[in-house]
């Protein structure tokens, strides 16, 4: 689904687009890729809260239709979440965040948690920029594996 989407009719139109596109008979797991669209990221302060609840009543929709199996949201922080879970009728399966070495959202990670939603971890490498860490490297020739 287009990460710009905002609204019921468009997430609603972009998930029978893709499963006509790929012939498939259901999507396993669909993720609200962000709150906020790409583009705007990091770059306004609006958490499209209405927007993301129009998504989601779409995504409930779908899986009530058995289009799809589960949903979940990525890149939500908690305000984001207790939208969703205050306003919807099915609770995200996943939340999708950057954890890594040096970035662990522990504070997010345990209002997942304790919402009973699962944590998906993306950018273990941290864009790359481990690769090229002091210490991983260390670690990487002292037990000759590559620093990923």
């Amino acid at each position: 689904m287009p990460t710009a989407v905002k609204d019921y009719e468009g997430t609603k139109k972009a998930i029978n687009e893709a499963l006509d596109r790929f012939s498939l008979e259901y999507i396993d797991m669909l993720l609200i890729h962000s709150p906020q669209p790409w583009i705007e990221v990091n770059r306004t302060n609006d958490r499209h809260f209405e927007g993301n609840l129009e998504n989601w009543r779409a995504m409930e929709e779908a899986v009530k239709a058995g289009k799809v199996r589960s949903i979940g949201v990525s890149n939500f922080l908690q305000e984001d979440i207790a939208n969703i879970v205050n306003n919807g009728t099915i609770k995200p399966a996943v939340n999708q965040i950057e954890v890594h070495i040096g970035h662990v959202p522990t504070d997010l990670m345990k209002y997942c948690e304790n919402l009973g939603i699962q944590i998906e971890a993306h950018s273990p490498l941290a864009h790359g920029r481990l690769l090229k860490d002091r210490k991983i490297n260390a670690y990487a020739k002292k037990y000759n594996v590559s620093p990923a």
